[in-house]
């Protein structure tokens, strides 16, 4: 996992949450705003996340939960996307929830990369309070590698003003020769990088990379 924010305290938040069933959670939350009262408001959102999942079975149920919780709170008009997935080791197989964050991307061994969380996308946490929230179903094969970002990296803008773009991140994944998230997540940085060419970040930056071993 990779996070650099923008100021000295940032509004994106990233967290693993080990279930007493042996699933494993991840979380990645982009709170609006920058600084201090975002970074505030993404501490409680957190832990929020980690009590609401581990008590709650249904995932698009516990976040449905969040929702709600967020929504009382009001925390000065705030939302945040956020991207919830949970892993089963033994089915090998994911869930994940979308609440208006970007699609995870999921590249295949063969090198096939497919956006998931587009079509059960809901509205961000602290919008709507009663929204439903779905849930999305997908194996983990040998040699997948899954990818969760935020606004930071898709939205790095060149000199031109001309963001880096979804569509770029996937044709990096898909040209990766390496299988490790480590090396997934240093090309995709690295590219990045190239396409802002020196220019001062103005958004939270945080990419995480999970490799499933052939």
């Amino acid at each position: 996992d990779f996070y650099s924010p923008a100021r000295q305290v940032g509004g994106d938040c990233y967290d693993y949450v080990d279930l007493p069933d042996g699933r494993v959670v991840v979380v990645l939350s982009d709170v609006s705003g920058k600084g201090v009262s975002a970074a505030l408001v993404m501490a409680t959102l957190s832990s929020k996340v980690a009590l609401a999942l581990a008590t709650e079975a249904d995932v698009a149920a516990a976040v449905t939960r969040i929702n709600d919780g967020f929504c009382r709170q009001g925390w000065d008009e705030r939302f945040a996307t956020t991207m919830v997935c949970v892993i089963d080791p033994r089915r090998q197989r994911a869930t994940l929830v979308n609440a208006g964050h970007l699609p995870l991307a999921l590249r295949r061994a063969t090198g096939e990369v497919r956006l998931l969380g587009e079509e059960t996308g809901g509205l961000p946490l602290g919008v709507v309070p009663g929204h439903q929230y779905e849930a999305c179903e997908f194996a983990i094969e040998r040699g997948d590698t899954l990818v969760l970002y935020t606004d930071g990296i898709s939205e790095a803008m060149d000199v031109d003003g001309r963001l880096y773009g979804i569509a770029r991140i996937t044709e990096v994944l898909a040209g990766a020769t390496g299988s490790a998230a480590e090396d997934i997540g240093r090309r995709i940085l690295a590219d990045v990088e190239r396409h802002t060419a020196g220019q001062v970040q103005s958004d939270d930056m945080c990419l995480i990379c999970i490799h499933r071993r052939d």
